[in-house]
């Protein structure tokens, strides 16, 4: 490992959103890794925040740092290997979807700069980490939360010697042998985070997203964690069973400071921001007291809100609310481990109508159990609460979840550490596995997600509806890439 003679000098850290070979859009945003793009997702891309994040505390504490996003910059490997020669750390976010590729994008900068540092984060190093640091290009790894852990580590390098070995968090290779530390442990407080420096962002930002209505635009976390334990998501078991949150007085300071470098939406990526009403109701307040005008979009659980609610957080500015209603078949739902009722579900789309905030719903196919006739009763459950967009999406076994390890335990040689099976380019439209825990073929369930999109999207009441929403260029901008992203998706079956 390379150490610095000088101690306490700057170094030069590149912290690094790789380009995908599959598509420009594979969305890296939350700590537990990529999770989806290309098309499926109407062409939609979000500000890298937990790459941010970490570069803003690496930032800060005297490091020389660059944060580079290949998929906003349309950057390639190749001007990347131009550039390697100036770093001496390379920190990159990664996941069991991208590990691979991420691994060889190392080692081609290590080529260039055979000196390089490589740490990566995220969720294969946090559930695999053997595997990960089995990967030629892969140095280190910083397990669950990265900023203060790779901080540490830096801050390490700098001193010399093999002080480095003993940061909490880490993992890495000794003789051959696969070192793993002890934890660090959860940030407790999360007001000890620094508001993430946007000005680390390209300048001239390319983020598009269906839902937002409000250029420029950028993405924020006031909590970590989900209290919920659904057998196919990562967040909850990343996080420990940990649920967290930031205090009201450090969210209204994010929102001030955004307000002052000109952003005029926020896309809140917690997994479940309703979660501390308490907390929330402080913030929307404080938001209609200081007439911050900041539109805000946010996801809850279904049956954490009461209407009155609703109607506090739309005065504040919230013009969108996110429902994982996964399924319309509450068999599916139980045997998901997913605690919500179908009525719950009904009322939170009917208040959230009425009081005129817009609905997305996101539905899962291909969860234990699914059969035709489940699907079957989630679409009709669909028309029947009418949300204003969906997003259909195929179940996928991801590492750290139960889901994965009963794959694991029944078919060892088959799902392996997961990266072999979870690409990119096939992750939530085709079926990966499926057929061992439904009674469904990747064939069905790939058809069926379009047929879906096509059953719900292009319906002349629904195309109509979404022309009178049309208020000026940008909305019909907004419409036509998303429109026309998923028309090649649902018909040409294109990614």
């Amino acid at each position: 490992m390379r150490t610095w003679k000088k101690s306490g000098e700057n170094l030069s850290v590149l912290v690094l959103i790789p380009p995908c070979p599959q598509h420009t859009n594979v969305i890296r945003d939350v700590l537990y890794g990529s999770w989806c793009g290309g098309k499926l997702v109407g062409g939609g891309m979000i500000p890298p925040l937990s790459s941010l994040y970490v570069a803003t505390v690496l930032a800060a504490d005297q490091n020389s740092t660059t944060l580079i996003d290949c998929g906003a910059d349309q950057r390639d490997l190749k001007s990347l290997l131009e550039l390697a020669p100036q770093f001496e750390i390379l920190v990159l976010q990664t996941s069991s979807i991208t590990i691979d590729d991420d691994a060889e994008t190392a080692r081609e900068l290590r080529s260039r700069n055979p000196d390089l540092v490589t740490i990566f984060y995220g969720s294969h190093p946090t559930f695999m980490p053997e595997s990960t640091l089995n990967k030629d290009g892969v140095d280190l790894i910083a397990r669950r939360e990265p900023e203060f852990i790779i901080r540490d580590l830096v801050r390490a390098l700098k001193a010399g010697g093999e002080a480095w070995k003993k940061v909490k968090g880490i993992g890495y290779r000794d003789n051959g042998r696969v070192i793993l530390n002890e934890g660090y442990g959860f940030i407790e407080d999360l007001d000890e985070l620094p508001i993430p420096d946007r000005n680390l962002l390209p300048r001239e930002q390319k983020y598009f997203n269906p839902l937002v209505r409000h250029y420029p635009y950028t993405s924020a976390l006031s909590s970590r964690g989900c209290y919920s334990r659904c057998r196919f998501c990562t967040a909850p078991y990343f996080m420990g069973g940990k649920i967290r949150a930031r205090s009201a007085e450090s969210v209204i300071t994010e929102f001030e400071a955004l307000k002052r470098q000109g952003f005029r939406e926020i896309y809140f990526r917690d997994e479940t921001f309703t979660a501390f009403p308490s907390r929330n109701q402080q913030i929307c307040r404080q938001l209609i007291n200081r007439r911050l005008d900041l539109k805000w979009i946010c996801n809850s659980i279904p049956g954490e809100l009461d209407r009155e609610t609703m109607a506090e957080m739309k005065r504040a500015g919230c013009h969108t609310l996110k429902f994982g209603v996964e399924s319309g078949a509450p068999e599916i739902l139980e045997k998901s481990n997913k605690r919500i009722s179908l009525d719950a579900v009904r009322d939170d789309f009917r208040w959230a109508r009425e009081l005129g905030l817009f609905r997305h719903a996101h539905i899962m196919f291909g969860m234990p159990g699914e059969t035709r006739e489940s699907i079957e009763a989630t679409l009709e459950f669909l028309l029947e609460i009418d949300p204003d967009s969906v997003s259909f999406q195929i179940c996928s076994p991801y590492p750290g979840t139960p889901l994965y390890q009963e794959l694991l335990d029944s078919y060892p040689e088959i799902i392996g550490d997961g990266s072999q099976v979870l690409r990119s380019s096939e992750l939530h439209s085709r079926g990966i596995l499926n057929h061992l825990y439904t009674n469904l073929s990747n064939e069905v369930l790939e058809n069926s997600i379009r047929r879906a999109n096509r059953r719900f999207y292009f319906r002349p009441r629904y195309l109509a509806k979404s022309l009178s929403r049309v208020r000026s260029f940008s909305d019909l901008r907004r419409l036509w890439i998303a429109g026309s992203q998923l028309f090649e998706f649902s018909f040409l079956g294109f990614r």
